[in-house]
This record gives C-alpha cells, sequence and structure tokens, in this order.
C-alpha cells in the first residue's frame, strides 16, 4: 500500500512578469513518468459530483474542475509554490500602476476544432464572461475590475482594469476563466452547460460524449502538443479514452473500485479509506487546498442574522473541533478562519478566538431578547420563534458535510435553543431562495487561492453572488476587501487580508468548519495522477497513464 500527501503551500499571488523556467508539477509519484507510453488505454473515473454545468466560465463546483480541465486551459499556469508560469500566454507584462496587462501569446497553439487560438480568442472569452447576459456567475465576478480587453495583433492582447486587482493573475490560472473556442461562445449558455463536443477548448482531450446520469467521456486530441512546464510531459496525453461514472454514493465508489470496475475515485468518506487502506493494490492520495475553509456563510442582510448577538451567539454555541473530529476523524483539520490553513493569507491569530461558549451564546440570546422558549424547546420572541435556515444546493453536497451541518444544528438547538434548519434543495430552488433573500446560512468552500475574489463573493453585498444589495452591505468590510485587492505591495497585503479574516470572525459573518482536502483512490497500475497547484482539487489526465 502506497499513500502521498501533497501539501500545497501558497505564495502571495501578486502581478509579476515571469520568465519560463524549468519548475515541473509535483504529482503523488514525485513527477516519475517512467515506462509511459502513448497508447490505447481507457481511463474510467468514480466520480462524486456530476457536473450541474460542464462550462467552466458558468460552474463553480470544486469538485467538476477536473473535468474542465481536460478540454479547457488558461492563459497562465501556476506551480506548487504558487508561482505563475507561461502556459497558452508566453509571456505578459504588467504596467507599472496595475492597470494594463499585456499577453503574448503562443502562436502554435489550435483548438480541437482546428480553429487557431488567438488574441481574437482571448477577447471573445473575457467579453463573454464580462457580459452580465451570458450569467457566468463566478467567473463574471472574477473579472469584475476589467474594462476592456483589446486586440493588439493577432498574438497580442491588452486587459486593461477599472483599478489594480492584484487577484487578477491567479483568476486567469483557474479553470473558470479557461479558454474556449469562439465557435463554443457563440451557443446558447444553456447550450455550453448541456457539455458534449460543442465545448471546444484546447486541452489534451476533446469532449465526446455525455450521457446525463451516468458518464462523460473525453477523447485524446492527437493534434495537442502545447503543455504548459508545470505539467509532466510533452506532447499528446498517454490515455486515449477517459471516462467520468458519475456515482454520487461514496460506499458505491469505493466498491468499485476494490471490485476493479474503475481504475480512479475521488471524494473518499473516512470510513471508506480504511477499506482502502486495508486492500493492497491501491493507493491514497489527498492534497490540502489554500482555498477557503468548508464554512457556514452568513446572510448578516436579513433577520434574525442582521443581529450581531444572534450571529455570535450560533458561533459560539457548540464545539466545531468535536464534531468535526466525530464525523472525519483524522482526516481533515478544524478550522479557525474562511482562508485554509494551507495559504500564505492565513492568519493563525484567528485561532482559539471564537467559538465552544455555551454560556457566552446564552447570554447574548437573552440580551438579544430571545427569551422564551416554545414546546419544541426552541427560543421565541414577541412569538417567534428563532429558526435560521441553512440552504445547500444538492449537486454541491459532498464528502459527508450534510452530516457535519446536521450536526451542529442539533448541538446548536440543545445548547442555544437555536433552531438551525438544513435545506438541501435543487440548484433551481436555491437560486430563488437566493434571489427571494430566504436564507441565513450558506455551507461552502471555494478552492481559488487567492482570496482576493473568494471573500468578495461570499461576504461583500455589492459584489456577492448570494446577497446584492449594496445599501445592507457592511460599508467598512467593503472598503478593506476593495483596498486589499488593489494592494500590489505584498506584505501589506499580508496584513489587509489578516485584519478582514479577525474582523469578520468578530462580527459572526462566517463560521468556519473545517480545512477542506480532495482524495482520490486508485489502483496502483495507474500513474501520474495530480491535483491542480493551488486549488488542491484533482486535476484533468493528461499526465495520467495505466501499466
Amino acid at each position: 500500500m502506497k499513500h502521498a500527501r501533497l501539501v500545497r503551500t501558497a505564495a502571495v499571488l501578486l502581478g509579476v512578469t515571469l520568465a519560463a523556467s524549468a519548475c515541473a508539477a509535483t504529482t503523488p509519484e514525485a513527477s516519475s513518468n517512467a515506462g509511459a507510453v502513448v497508447g490505447d488505454d481507457t481511463l474510467t473515473w468514480g466520480t462524486a459530483t456530476e457536473p450541474v454545468c460542464f462550462d467552466p466560465h458558468q460552474n463553480s463546483q470544486n469538485n467538476a474542475f477536473a473535468i474542465s480541465r481536460n478540454f479547457a486551459e488558461s492563459l497562465v499556469s501556476t506551480d506548487e509554490k504558487g508561482e505563475f508560469h507561461p502556459w497558452l500566454a508566453s509571456s505578459w507584462e504588467i504596467a507599472p500602476d496595475g492597470l494594463t496587462y499585456t499577453f503574448e501569446l503562443r502562436d502554435d497553439v489550435t483548438f480541437s476544432d482546428g480553429t487557431p487560438f488567438n488574441a481574437d480568442a482571448v477577447k471573445a472569452n473575457i467579453d463573454w464572461v464580462t457580459d452580465e447576459t451570458n450569467k457566468p456567475g463566478f467567473a463574471g465576478l472574477q473579472v469584475q475590475y476589467v474594462d476592456s480587453t483589446t486586440v493588439i495583433d493577432e498574438s497580442t492582447v491588452q486587459i486593461t482594469l477599472s483599478q489594480a486587482d492584484s487577484s487578477l493573475l491567479g483568476s486567469l490560472a483557474g479553470v473558470s476563466l479557461g479558454i474556449l473556442a469562439p465557435a463554443s461562445l457563440a451557443a446558447e449558455s444553456t447550450a455550453l452547460c448541456a457539455g458534449g463536443p460543442a465545448l471546444i477548448g484546447t486541452g489534451p482531450f476533446t469532449f465526446a460524449e455525455y450521457t446525463r446520469g451516468q458518464s462523460a467521456t473525453f477523447e485524446r486530441y492527437e493534434d495537442y502538443d502545447w503543455a504548459p512546464e508545470t505539467r509532466d510531459h510533452e506532447g499528446k496525453a498517454y490515455l486515449k479514452e477517459v471516462v467520468y461514472r458519475f456515482l454520487p454514493e461514496s460506499s458505491v465508489r469505493t466498491g468499485s473500485l476494490t471490485s476493479q470496475q474503475v481504475d480512479v475515485i475521488d471524494s473518499i468518506s473516512a470510513l471508506d479509506k480504511q477499506q482502502i487502506d486495508a486492500q493492497d493494490g491501491l493507493e491514497y492520495l489527498t492534497a490540502d487546498h489554500a482555498g477557503t475553509a468548508f464554512s457556514l456563510n452568513v446572510n448578516y442582510t436579513t433577520a434574525p442574522l442582521d443581529d450581531i448577538k444572534v450571529r455570535q451567539a450560533l458561533q459560539a454555541g457548540f464545539n466545531a473541533e468535536t464534531l468535526v473530529d466525530s464525523i472525519y476523524f483524522d482526516t481533515v483539520q478544524p478550522a479557525w478562519s474562511q482562508i485554509a490553513s494551507a495559504s500564505a493569507f492565513y492568519d493563525p491569530e484567528t485561532e482559539g478566538s471564537w467559538g465552544d461558549d455555551v454560556e457566552k451564546a446564552n447570554d447574548l440570546l437573552d440580551e438579544a431578547g430571545w427569551t422564551e422558549r416554545n414546546a419544541d424547546d426552541v427560543r421565541t420572541k414577541n412569538g417567534e420563534a428563532l429558526t435560521v435556515t441553512a440552504v445547500y444546493p444538492q449537486p454541491y453536497v459532498r464528502d459527508n458535510r450534510d452530516q457535519l451541518v446536521q450536526a451542529v444544528a442539533a448541538e446548536v438547538k440543545k445548547n442555544t435553543g437555536i433552531d438551525l434548519q438544513l435545506k438541501i434543495v435543487p440548484i433551481g430552488e436555491f437560486t430563488d431562495s437566493v434571489a427571494a433573500k430566504q436564507w441565513g446560512l450558506y455551507p461552502n468552500s471555494q478552492a481559488q487561492a487567492d482570496p482576493g475574489q473568494s471573500l468578495f463573493t461570499l461576504l461583500d453585498g455589492q459584489g456577492n453572488f448570494l446577497f446584492k444589495d449594496p445599501a445592507a452591505t457592511d460599508q467598512k468590510l467593503h472598503a478593506d476587501l476593495v483596498a486589499a485587492v488593489g494592494e500590489v505591495d505584498p506584505a501589506k497585503r499580508l496584513s489587509d487580508y489578516a485584519a478582514i479574516q479577525e474582523y469578520i470572525l468578530e462580527q459572526a459573518y462566517v463560521i468556519p468548519l473545517f480545512v477542506p482536502n480532495y482524495q482520490l483512490g486508485s489502483l496502483s497500475t495507474v500513474h501520474g495522477l495530480a491535483f491542480q497547484d493551488q486549488a488542491g482539487v484533482p486535476d484533468g489526465a493528461y499526465d495520467a497513464w495505466k501499466e
């Protein structure tokens, strides 16, 4: 039984001009591809998550990023240290004021439909995600400061910002801003979400087939020959085909692996890890990510959580570490901050600064006027029960996270009399709940390593996809987030984000639960599996090969 653990330590992601360097990606097998050949093998991957949408511009499911990375590539790449390297862009230059990014593009790249990759294609993609009528979701928020994109010549494109954005290169390196062929962008948004051959990228695989509820199939792009230097090899993919089978039940995935019906599985529960450990011929791989912790993000704009005393009582009313350990054993670490502890931006001063103070929680609720109890032992005020609703979109539920939220709800009710109700709903109902502001908590983690955009999307009422309410937003927080994103001095950025982490915990805008990691189980005959640097989520199958 072999084990490998990848711990990603994020560097400060700042805009700098980087020359090419000979820095290879770290893989679970120490970058070894001895014996790998381009062949006719098919890799079957049992995955927990069927994407709600296959278009990387519209999809924010962390576990779906591995699928998208097979066909969607980025202008720049990152290594395990968080440093930037060329990919579809051969070089770039950033103006001293941070408002202009000029990218020189490779001239040897083609989309899988044979059309050339060029400056027009980059502009078409940036224009698409900055057009709100396309409903680009998180990708649109990542380019919120992009003012214009200009084609200088066929191989040169310039992005102009309305204000400096130190997180832009990190965003451009992510899957969400992966480059699609203009022919794909011409399709309706729903058609792009539906997947299949209509999604055309420059990646090492083409999207061959999708059967809803069953599988998605990718075939090798035979002309592919432009992998970034952070990859483990050059040229086309080793595998001829990759088939992702959608297996939402953890026990079914593990059983499929142990019986060799699939070659790889992801999202392995703590109990199933024990089963993999016990069987020869299997490997367990894991990587921490440097994005946000899995947290209960608080809607501080609507009652009852618009009252800081109620928010602080909820935050103090249970022991997160005990509950996390009871479900995940020692496979994840409890979180103190919304920023994951693997991030260079993590503030260790947050440790021990909140939570597990039931007496304080009850005193706060008394002070807030929730002094009575109903027949269900739920606190009331003026006859109204103290109910908080956590709305969780069903496609995003994974890794026993729903069980953890339910455990929190039980503990909070027992300790404080707050009725925390978990509602797992279809994605359409979640969207409606957000629009109607009928939610109190949103369980979520994000894989983006730079906190510039993730904190905006989860906490700011002006840039938030959950509650766009400038009138109700915390103006101090908004100003602090804007300043941190625009800051170009590395030390100042670190101190800015440390102060933000401490402030949002003091205000109880977030209740961190645990630091996510991502897991793969595989047959020992499978090699070259990797995790996306910084994000920590499983990577595509470009470097993978089978004995």
